[in-house]
């Protein structure tokens, strides 16, 4: 470009300026801002030259607003540089400082000014300031500690939150459980904590209770949510999520079964006996429980299987036996019941050991004969009586047929219809009848009594009978010409439990005119097994021949002593003006008490479970029948099968005649083992009384008690928090 050629650009001139001539500092840039958790920043400092030989340039260090940040490093809050050090860079630190505001980040300088100095190059030089800013705290919550585990069988557990510095508007923090089937929740205000400028610092607590699922489940964790607030003003808190607080719930459900007692004995005759049972949690599908008889020679199942479902779980299901006659005198059979679970169930109960249920069948072959009572009394006009016989037990075989003779003893009072009965292995238990005609011997000669005697075989293979002697039958002829009384027979017995028997009972003849009625009174012989009602009637001259009803009613004695007889007492009219009747004592009315008392125990359930940390259950304990007498105690001992996980107090206990129908208490306390084994099931081992000279007592055993005792032991680790922060200088 021709106009730029050989055109010569104008010069510049400049000086080389002696540095070592005025003192200067070489200031590096801080690190990095401070903040109101306490974070540091550095910076350093060195002179540019070396000062005069013995003199020392010292500059002070302050922060413009300690209230942001403070300065530490320095001796006296001031740097001393010498010949020696002057190129040595000196370290400042500064500390952020929290003021409990929520004031933004606020901006401040580390000032720095020549305090002294004897080098004149560095008198008055100002190093320059170092600017900063104090980063305000992001809102921070302090949450403590959950103070334990939940506990499905009852109980709380809390935790407190607060804010870690004051807010410039309120704070709403949402609180919620992340599984509702595990824990229920109580804040501030039900679902959420408020804080405000004023109560920011205070502990604001949440509550957790426990929820029972009656799921066999395990330990079940879960966490309390704590969500941000996204509609305070404050910035520095707006949309902070707090950390959510974890949480366990120990389970109180064991996979297993709880049965009753049987209700009783099963017989040879079919009578049948039955028990109870439930699941003892709630399973998570359907429980089959299948049922069959250990000797089904002795018993058979009626009830041969249950199911079980998350809606019937705890409702008592019955399980009936029915005992079955085997025709055999082989005595009182014990045998069990047998209870498995289908494999198609809920496997935590697939598998489980169930105890079998011990029933006894009770025989009712005792070789002799079963003989009706006579149905009244003869008499001289030809009123008939008549009564039956059946063996008990079957003969041997068809070869030993038992043939039994019957006949009168006095034919002139009454004759038998047959002469002879014979039972084979077929008819054996077929009653046969026989019937007694009174017979008129035109004799004045009152009422006769009789026997119809009842004959042995003597010549039966059948060693059980061979020369068994029936009972004869004793019945009284009535004169057809004498004053006297028709009894009937009594309807059947009466029972401990209240069951009432009636008879009926009527002159035999009118009495001499209307003002000679005839009064008889009745009363028991045994009042302890029985009562009677009315206690008396009276027969006129007009309802001499009217059946008059008494009823027998049972008593209860609370004492095991069987089936016992007793009798109504008729007691003769001593005052009537009839002579006929005038001290005319009727017969006496045999009656039998059935016995409802059968040696036993009461015991109720487990108050609940024990634990680890010390909690305790209890049951009670009972007899169901009086001791035979005040000489006769029953003493009970009590073990532990794991005395690791719980011991049994007291070890024994001791009923007498007086106090055997008071419970007695027994307290299981849980032991802790430090061992994180989970829930551990044992049980409270209760041994009969072996030594008791009652024998309806004597080995009697009692079902042992299971008892699960709750362990305390969560494994994890504790972490003591942080000393503090460390810092750039070996902090």
């Amino acid at each position: 470009d021709s106009r730029y050629q050989y055109v010569d650009p104008p010069d510049v001139s400049l000086k080389n300026l002696d540095l070592t001539d005025k003192g200067r500092f070489y200031v590096s840039a801080i690190s990095n801002d401070t903040d109101e958790s306490g974070a540091t920043a550095t910076f350093t400092v060195r002179l540019a030259s070396q000062p005069a030989s013995g003199e020392n340039v010292v500059i002070d260090v302050v922060s413009s607003d300690t209230g942001e940040g403070t300065v530490t490093g320095t001796t006296n809050d001031q740097l001393t540089f010498s010949s020696s050090n002057w190129s040595a860079e000196q370290t400042v630190t500064v500390t952020g400082v929290a003021d409990n505001l929520s004031d933004g980040d606020q901006s401040f300088a580390i000032l720095l000014s020549d305090n002294s100095s004897g080098d004149s190059r560095y008198q008055y030089v100002d190093p320059p300031d170092v600017s900063l800013k104090n980063l305000d705290r992001r809102g921070e919550f302090i949450i403590s500690s959950i103070s334990g585990n939940l506990y499905e069988g009852g109980g709380t557990a809390v935790f407190t939150v607060k804010l870690k510095s004051q807010p410039l508007d309120n704070v709403t923090i949402p609180v919620s459980v992340s599984d509702s089937t595990e824990a229920t929740i109580s804040a501030d205000n039900a679902t959420h904590l408020l804080f405000t400028t004023e109560n920011w610092a205070a502990d604001h607590v949440v509550t957790l209770t426990s929820v029972d699922d009656n799921l066999s489940d395990g330990l079940q964790s879960f966490y309390v949510k704590l969500g941000a607030d996204n509609s305070t003003t404050d910035l520095n808190y707006h949309g902070i999520d707090p950390q959510d607080v974890v949480v366990a719930t120990v389970d109180d459900e064991t996979a297993g079964f709880i049965i009753t007692d049987v209700s009783g004995d099963t017989t040879e005759s079919g009578g049948q006996a039955m028990f109870a049972i439930r699941l003892g949690s709630q399973p998570s599908s359907d429980v089959i429980v299948q049922f069959t008889s250990g000797d089904l020679s002795e018993a058979e199942v009626v009830t041969d299987n249950l199911t079980f479902n998350q809606s019937n779980w705890n409702g008592y299901q019955n399980v009936k036996v029915r005992g079955v006659d085997d025709n055999d005198t082989d005595g009182n059979i014990t045998y069990p019941l047998e209870i498995n679970v289908n494999s198609s169930s809920d496997s935590n109960f697939v598998g489980l050991d169930v105890p079998d249920v011990i029933f006894v069948n009770v025989d009712d072959e005792t070789p002799g004969y079963t003989i009706t009572s006579i149905s009244g009394n003869t008499n001289e006009f030809g009123l008939k009586a008549s009564f039956a016989i059946r063996l008990n037990t079957k003969p041997e075989n068809s070869s030993t047929p038992v043939q039994l003779a019957i006949r009168s003893s006095d034919t002139t009072e009454g004759i038998v219809s047959t002469t002879s009965v014979e039972f084979t292995d077929t008819n054996w238990n077929a009653y046969q009848y026989v019937t007694v005609t009174g017979v008129d011997d035109n004799v004045t000669d009152g009422n006769q009594g009789y026997f119809i005697e009842i004959l042995p075989d003597n010549d039966t293979g059948d060693l059980n009978y061979l020369n068994k002697d029936p009972l004869d039958i004793y019945l009284v002829n009535l004169d057809n010409e004498q004053p006297g009384y028709i009894i009937s027979s009594i309807s059947g017995d009466t029972t401990e439990g209240g069951g009432e028997a009636v008879f009926s009972v009527r002159l035999m003849t009118q009495p001499d005119n209307s003002s000679t009625d005839v009064t008889l009174t009745f009363e028991t012989s045994d009042s302890t097994e029985g009562t009677v009602s009315p206690n008396s009637v009276t027969f006129t001259y007009d309802n001499w021949k009217s059946y008059q009803n008494i009823k027998v009613t049972g008593v209860n004695d609370n004492i095991s002593d069987g089936n016992q007889i007793f009798y109504v007492i008729i007691n003769a009219d001593n005052s009537t003006d009839d002579l006929n009747y005038r001290g005319f004592d009727p017969l006496d009315v045999p009656v039998v008490n059935v016995d409802d008392d059968i040696a036993g125990y009461f015991v109720s359930d487990i108050s609940g479970d024990v634990y680890e940390s010390g909690g305790n259950a209890t049951f009670a304990i009972r007899l169901k029948t009086q001791p035979d007498n005040s000489s006769v105690n029953v003493t009970l001992s009590f073990s532990s099968s794991d005395t690791g996980e719980g011991t049994v107090s007291p070890d024994n206990l001791t009923f007498t005649y007086d106090d055997w129908n008071a419970y007695k208490n027994v307290t299981v306390y849980g032991v802790n083992d430090n061992l994180t084994d989970g829930n551990q099931t044992f049980s409270v081992i209760i041994e009969g009384d072996n030594q008791t000279l009652d024998s309806k007592y004597n080995s009697l055993d009692v079902d042992d008690i299971f008892v699960v005792n709750v362990d305390d032991d969560t494994p994890g680790f504790t972490i003591t928090p942080i000393s503090g922060p460390t810092s750039e200088d070996g902090g």
